[in-house]
């Protein structure tokens, strides 16, 4: 018999936000940084009150800015960002 057992997630220590925009629909879109130089993306609504993040997007800042800046311009809620960053990351390789 098998069982299920659920770990919680790692918690990542030491994380500072590089870049922080707020948008007109009340959502804040961050570049942030965590120790071993890994930039992630952070999408939070006000609105709904969700967030969603990736903490490993991207070893090099550009490419984690002009993520940023595609989710921005797309006007993405915390629940489209996996879907967004995995066609991004796909269209970049």
């Amino acid at each position: 018999m098998y069982i299920l057992k659920k770990h919680p997630a790692p918690k990542i220590k030491n994380v500072s936000v590089y870049m922080e925009i707020y948008s007109s629909s009340r959502t804040a879109y961050r570049v942030i940084v965590s120790n071993d130089t890994m930039y992630g993306i952070e999408i939070e609504s006000f609105r709904t009150g969700k967030k969603a993040v990736i903490h490993d997007f991207s070893e090099k800042l550009e490419d984690a800015v002009k993520f940023a800046e595609s989710l921005i311009k797309k006007r993405t809620a915390p629940e489209q960002l996996y879907t967004t960053a995995l066609s991004f990351l796909s269209s970049s390789i």
